[in-house]
C-alpha cells in the first residue's frame, strides 16, 4: 500500500466505503511515541484538524523516510501526514538532529575557528543558518602572530615604486603607487600593502639608482631639474629621509 492510499494518514482511501473506513479511523490504535504526542498537542493548538485533503503541503520523501528511521514505521504512520506536522514530530524526536550529519561541505570550526574539512565533522545550528564543528575535541594549535604592520616610507616591489603612508582621518595605512606614463603622479594603488614588507623599503642607494635611470626622484615622485640632483638621482631634501 502506498503512502496515498494509507486511509490511516487522513488522505482519501483506496476504497468507496466511507462507512467502514469511519469506523477503521475511530477503531485505529493511537500511537504513544513524544514526538507523536507533541504533534497532536501542536494540532490541536493550532486548531487545524485537516489533512492533506485541505490542501496543506504534504512533507517530502526525505522528510518521511527521516522521521521513519528517528521513530519507526508504525508512529511514523500517526503523524497527520502535512509537512507542518511532520516537522514537529521530527523536531520532538531528534532536538539535537543536525548532530546525526555530517559536514557535506568544508568551513570553520564554530569553536576554534580552524578548518574542517568535508565529511570531517558534524552539521550544528538549524535550516537556514547551519554551522560546522570538529567531531570531539578541537585539535591544538598554536596561535597565528599577527602580521608586522607594513613601514612606511618608499618601497621598490615588482620593479614599481610605491609610497606607504597614513590616512589623516583614520590613521590607516595605505599605498600608493608612483606613475610615469603621463608624467609622475602618485596614485592610490588598493590590495597593494599584500606585497608590501620590511624587505621592500627603498634604500638610498636604490634610491640613487632609479632615480638616477629615470630622472624622478623615487621619494617625491618629482622631475629632477637641478645638475646635481639629476646627476645623484636624489635632491638633498629627500635623501635626508634616510
Amino acid at each position: 500500500m502506498t503512502r496515498s492510499q494509507d486511509y490511516g494518514l487522513g488522505v482519501e482511501p483506496a476504497f468507496d466505503d466511507w462507512a467502514a473506513w469511519s469506523t477503521d479511523q475511530a477503531e485505529r490504535p493511537r500511537s504513544t511515541h513524544p514526538a507523536v504526542q507533541i504533534e497532536r498537542e501542536t494540532e490541536h493548538r493550532s486548531g487545524d484538524g485537516t489533512g492533506s485533503g485541505s490542501g496543506a503541503p504534504e512533507p517530502s520523501a526525505k522528510q518521511v523516510d527521516y522521521l521513519v528511521s528517528l521513530i519507526g514505521q508504525a508512529s511514523a504512520d500517526a503523524v497527520r501526514f502535512t509537512r507542518a506536522a511532520y516537522s514537529a514530530a521530527i523536531d520532538a524526536a531528534a532536538p539535537d538532529k543536525s548532530a546525526r550529519k555530517p559536514n557535506r561541505y568544508a568551513g570553520k570550526c564554530g569553536r576554534c575557528g580552524q578548518r574542517v574539512d568535508a565529511d570531517a565533522g558534524l552539521l550544528t545550528g538549524t535550516a537556514g543558518s547551519w554551522g560546522v564543528e570538529h567531531t570531539g575535541e578541537c585539535p591544538d594549535t598554536e596561535p597565528e602572530t599577527p602580521p608586522e604592520p607594513v613601514p612606511e616610507g618608499t618601497h621598490r616591489a615588482d620593479g614599481a615604486i610605491y609610497r606607504v603612508q597614513r590616512a589623516r582621518g583614520s590613521g590607516r595605512l595605505y599605498a600608493k603607487r608612483l606613475t610615469t606614463d603621463d608624467g609622475p603622479e602618485w596614485q592610490y594603488a588598493p590590495g597593494a600593502l599584500r606585497g608590501l614588507s620590511a624587505d621592500t623599503l627603498l634604500t638610498l642607494a636604490e634610491a640613487k639608482s632609479w632615480g638616477v635611470l629615470t630622472g624622478i626622484c623615487a621619494v617625491c615622485g618629482r622631475t629632477l631639474t637641478n645638475e646635481i640632483s639629476v646627476a645623484a638621482g636624489i635632491g638633498p631634501v629627500c635623501a635626508a629621509r634616510f
